[in-house]
């Protein structure tokens, strides 16, 4: 059967419930376990989480790898997976909103001195 791998500690009872509900017809595996994943190389269709580039390399039926990170270049790149049809999407943007906000947060901060006021 066509895996998608899910290479995270564990996720919410409710998010392992949806995605299980979306992923009918898949084996939907949740581990960050190393020889699990190894187990599952062949068969992985989609993949996400903990995952390295020798192991995206070993799945040979792997079609999409999200990846949690902006940066993709390092997977882009590379030979092998240049000929290969194998989508990959990122969380490019993810972070823009909180990101702005905490430094907005941390200027007013430094302008009206609250570090010093702390200590």
């Amino acid at each position: 059967m066509s895996v998608i791998l899910l290479a995270l500690d564990s996720v919410s009872a409710a998010v392992e419930q949806r995605l299980r509900a979306l992923s009918a017809g898949y084996d939907l595996v949740i581990t960050r376990n190393a020889e699990t994943i190894a187990s599952l190389l062949e068969d992985t269709v989609v993949a996400t989480g903990h995952i390295g580039l020798e192991q995206v390399l070993a799945m040979p039926r792997l079609r999409w790898y999200q990846l949690w990170g902006a940066g993709a270049e390092w997977l882009m790149d590379h030979p092998q997976l240049q000929e290969r049809e194998l989508v990959i999407t990122n969380a490019s943007g993810v972070h823009a909103i909180p990101i702005s906000e905490h430094l907005m947060a941390m200027m007013l901060a430094l302008a009206r001195q609250i570090p010093a006021a702390v200590r």
